[in-house]
């Protein structure tokens, strides 16, 4: 089973860019020509009241109302994606409050929420349409393959806290779900191109219906251009991607809907990369490609019993072939499950559902640094969960009682219990608190050995040398998070709303390294003295924070969004550990957020948004150094005109009042790469 589309070289793809910019400019100013044709049947504009109705999923896989849940829980609308100016989806989160997303490189990012954020953040899950797209080498996802049409995305939302109960394993600090539009409002022609001093991209999406379905097909080609280093120069992390889909969804009554997708893609990457040798000089940067490919194929069918029951069962598939000169990777995954909601009584909403999900890869590590054995595994993985929520009191009180249990390779039976509960005093107001335990569960990364840097010796001694090595722990465990949370949510007038939540978490068991014996090891060139360390369960952390949101409408022209976060970390390990370094790692997340959003609706059919952006000082401990982030303001601004109803464009700029700053230390463990001021103009035709 492979997947692959034949990527573009570089000078090709500029070339077609070009072409295909200047063909669509002339299509758009011929199209304003001729009579003006309508957008969508559904308009994206939310006011402030539809913002306090908006229904989520993603908290108990049934749909219930946001200002009610209780979870701490944020929805970017379609609405907020347009006027962002955003091309990609790891941008777009920047605008949820408790979130730290930060750009280590062109190609790579750092996003997690409540903590733990790294290039390799393992304890937040991420989904496209009910899809897990995390991947089980390190237990992370890798932002630059998760893309879509951005005019297709619904909504996506995001829960801050555990999702384990219903999620399962790795849905430890958030869950992230990415929810796509049914090919029945894909059905307009869209031509959409993006030309820019750091990115260019050109999308084409095409539908079309039959009296019990539709479908939708689409191609997207981007191109990034090199962000800068610390001095503004070049900074050697271009990266392109061609990447096409399609979408089926087909209904015979208002019982029973089956829904077919799928995605391919292909990415070529450029980087600087630190290489770690057994031969001279043993420590270098190298200018490296990257290759990768792959797909994925989901189909869904729901079936209604009745009003208040349903089920659906779903069945996916993944390829992923990334290739590099340190690795090539090789990994597929087959996952099904079934889900079953219903109404038992007048008080009591049952979910539960069961899972089964196998991944296998093929890994090779042809340079000394890294060795992984087994290098190709098969790891299955068993699950099932039961939720009920229980109406105390009508319309006014519920608690809901949930647990999943998984069985893993690695760790065994997982239990995953929650309780939460819902309070609404008055209509207009909602008290909710909750208790969770939550796991991150071992890696591929668990078989993974690490040779960081070698130390020649010179004669008369007769040791060729030095490794610094980190051997795979001997009994991978799971980390765990027990967490407690409290919220407040209150409609305050009719254009005023405020969101709050304070969050402890604790957690145990969390991957530290302790030093093992001194050994002697022979290679092909020589004899090397290993100083290693064992990574072991041995870190123990406290996390604890608040969130804050307020929306303010003060009439139909105007949606105002502010934001602060405050985030609270206290890293150690047990006395079984002299890991020195683990206490580092509390410092590379933001203690301070502030976000804030201003939308105005303008004469003439003109669009005005702000974003401004506040991210405290971090500091990263990569490759044995301290790099220091500073503090970073962001501004970013765009002007919207609709001159008519099918054609829209977009001027903008990003980092405003900031030539360029750093947000995250560099792949090759410095802080090389610095996020620079950019420009856009966005032409979009939908008919």
């Amino acid at each position: 089973m492979e997947f692959s589309i034949t990527g573009l070289k570089a000078t090709r793809l500029k070339a077609l860019r070009l072409k295909a910019l200047r063909l669509i400019m002339l299509l758009t100013l011929l199209s304003t020509l001729s009579p003006s044709q309508t957008l969508a049947e559904e308009s994206t504009d939310f006011s402030l009241e539809d913002l306090l109705n908006l229904t989520v999923t993603s908290v108990s896989k049934r749909e219930e109302r946001l200002f009610t849940t209780p979870s701490a829980v944020y929805v970017i609308t379609q609405e907020d994606i347009r006027r962002s100016g955003y091309t990609t989806i790891a941008e777009a989160l920047r605008v949820v409050p408790g979130i730290h997303v930060a750009r280590a490189a062109n190609y790579t990012w750092a996003i997690s929420t409540r903590g733990f954020n790294s290039r390799f953040a393992n304890k937040l899950l991420v989904l496209m349409d009910g899809r897990s797209v995390y991947t089980p080498f390190f237990g992370g996802t890798y932002w630059e393959l998760q893309d879509t049409v951005m005019e297709d995305i619904e909504r996506i939302e995001i829960i801050r806290g555990p999702g384990a109960t219903v999620w399962g394993a790795n849905a430890m600090n958030g869950v992230i779900n990415i929810i796509t539009r049914s090919a029945e409002y894909r059905q307009d022609n869209l031509i959409s191109a993006n030309e820019s001093n750091q990115h260019q991209s050109l999308t084409l999406r095409t539908g079309g219906s039959t009296e019990l379905s539709a479908y939708t097909l689409y191609l997207k080609v981007d191109r990034h251009q090199p962000l800068v280093n610390e001095v503004g120069d070049d900074g050697f992390d271009e990266f392109s991607k061609t990447q096409a889909g399609f979408r089926i969804d087909w209904s015979n009554s208002e019982t029973n809907q089956v829904s077919l997708q799928g995605d391919f893609y292909d990415e070529e990457l450029e980087y600087l990369h630190m290489v770690t040798t057994d031969t001279p000089p043993y420590l270098f940067d190298s200018l490296t490609n990257e290759v990768v490919s792959g797909g994925n194929f989901l189909v869904k069918w729901q079936h209604r019993t009745s009003d208040t029951s349903s089920f659906s069962l779903q069945f996916f598939i993944n390829h992923s072939d990334r290739k590099r000169p340190s690795l090539d990777a090789v990994r597929d995954t087959v996952d099904l499950e079934f889900f079953q909601q219903f109404q038992y009584g007048k008080k009591h909403a049952i979910s539960w559902g069961a899972g089964y999900r196998n991944s296998s890869d093929k890994i090779d590590t042809p340079l000394f640094a890294l060795n992984i054995s087994p290098d190709n595994l098969s790891m299955d993985l068993y699950s099932a969960f039961i939720q009920d929520k229980i109406e105390l009191k009508e319309d006014t009180l519920w608690l809901t009682l949930g647990s999943k249990i998984e069985k893993n390779h690695y760790s065994g039976t997982e239990f995953l219990p929650s309780a939460r509960m819902s309070w609404l005093p008055t209509p207009t107001q909602t008290v909710w608190s909750s208790i969770s335990r939550a796991v991150q569960t071992p890696t591929r990364t668990s078989n993974l050995e690490i040779n960081y840097l070698f130390f020649p010796t010179f004669p008369p001694f007769p040791i060729a040398g030095t490794v610094l090595r980190n051997n795979p722990p001997k009994d991978p465990k799971s980390q765990v998070l027990l967490a407690y949370e409290l919220g407040y949510r209150v409609q305050a007038s009719e254009n005023l709303t405020l969101d709050m939540a304070l969050f402890y978490n604790d957690y145990e068991d969390i991957n530290v390294t302790n030093s093992a014996p001194i050994a002697v090891e022979t290679f092909p060139n020589g004899t090397y003295t290993i100083i290693s360390s064992d990574v072991v369960n041995e870190g123990v952390a406290t996390v604890y924070g608040a969130e804050i949101t307020t929306r303010w409408s003060p009439n139909d022209d105007w949606m105002i969004t502010g934001s602060y976060s405050y985030l609270f970390e206290d890293f150690e390990t047990t006395s079984k550990s002299d890991d020195s370094t683990f206490e580092f790692l509390e410092k590379r997340d933001p203690s301070d957020q502030f976000k804030f959003t201003a939308h105005r609706d303008l004469d003439f059919d003109l669009e005005l948004d702000v974003h401004f952006y506040y991210v405290s000082e971090i500091q990263v401990n990569q490759a044995g150094s301290e790099i220091d982030i500073p503090h970073y303001k962001q501004t970013n601004i765009r002007l919207g005109w609709a001159p008519r109803q099918f054609l829209e464009l977009s001027l903008g700029a990003n980092n405003v009042f900031d030539s360029r700053h750093a947000e995250f230390a560099g792949t090759s463990g410095r802080a090389s790469y610095e996020v620079p001021r950019s420009y856009y103009l966005k032409i979009k035709a939908e008919f």
